[in-house]
């Protein structure tokens, strides 16, 4: 069983360069780091108020007459899984070698830079035994700290937690044991 068609483009057809695999796997790990930006931000916007760029807080009576207002971003763990490792057992079947012309400009005068490189055209086969198996891929994710900057703001906060008098508070009646 093949691959279902991915790319429409006319090279494609006959299978694709392991140029296109190597990239793809690429666009895999960089989307996973991509994924970890945006959770960081995400938790960022979930704790602070939009309106008013202060951290959202609950409060805690912690004796009678006395609170304190504890961020909520200070109250959660903020440690992600990050992709550690990426191991890709792939066989392929080479189909064709293509020499290809690379141009690069060298700077902004026109000058450029020519290299020949070969490319390969494959097919993918199994890696595993069983005929329906195309890739054989494991991932290992590891548990990471939070950024600096996200670290540093939440001890921030920490450190401003301080005890405070409620005005006008009553007495907290303490639940009666039986």
């Amino acid at each position: 069983m093949g691959l279902p068609k991915w790319n429409k483009k006319a090279d494609c057809e006959n299978g694709i360069t392991l140029s296109d695999v190597i990239r793809g796997l690429q666009f895999c790990v960089n989307s996973s780091a991509e994924m970890m930006e945006q959770h960081y931000l995400a938790t960022m916007d979930k704790y602070i108020d939009p309106d008013t760029q202060a951290p959202l807080t609950k409060r805690f009576v912690i004796r009678d007459g006395y609170a304190i207002d504890v961020p909520l971003i200070c109250l959660s763990d903020h440690h992600s899984l990050y992709l550690d490792e990426l191991d890709v057992k792939l066989n392929v079947r080479l189909k064709d070698i293509a020499i290809k012309e690379t141009t690069t400009p060298l700077s902004g005068d026109g000058a450029a830079f020519s290299i020949d490189r070969g490319s390969f055209l494959v097919e993918l086969g199994s890696a595993l035994p069983d005929e329906n198996a195309i890739m054989d891929i494991n991932l290992k994710f590891k548990s990471t700290p939070p950024p600096e900057a996200l670290a540093r703001i939440v001890e921030k906060l920490d450190n401003a937690v301080t005890p405070f008098e409620i005005k006008d508070a009553s007495p907290v009646e303490k639940p009666k044991k039986d």
